[in-house]
């Protein structure tokens, strides 16, 4: 296969893995039945302790954006987890 690039050039591959951005798919989750909405790019908004609008619900990972890293989500996980937790 011939792959032919913007700037002309052309190259010759066997395999071609083409990576596009990320997009997180929530809506089937059924979020608005507890009245919450997606903002841009279907992403949950949240605080510094992961809480989304509604103080009882937290959110972390990759619905929640950058960053998109399994490392992140269990820091993430962790954060909320002494939030959630009563001392």
């Amino acid at each position: 296969m011939i792959i032919y690039l913007k700037s002309g050039k052309k190259v010759k591959v066997e395999y071609l893995l083409y990576a596009n951005d990320r997009t997180v798919n929530i809506h089937s989750l059924g979020l608005g039945k507890i009245g919450l909405e997606p903002y841009s790019r279907g992403l949950l908004k949240v605080n510094s302790m992961y809480q989304i609008t509604l103080m009882h619900v937290y959110a972390v990972g990759d619905v929640i954006g950058y960053p998109s890293l399994a490392s992140a989500a269990y820091n993430q996980g962790r954060i909320a987890a002494r939030a959630i937790t009563p001392s």
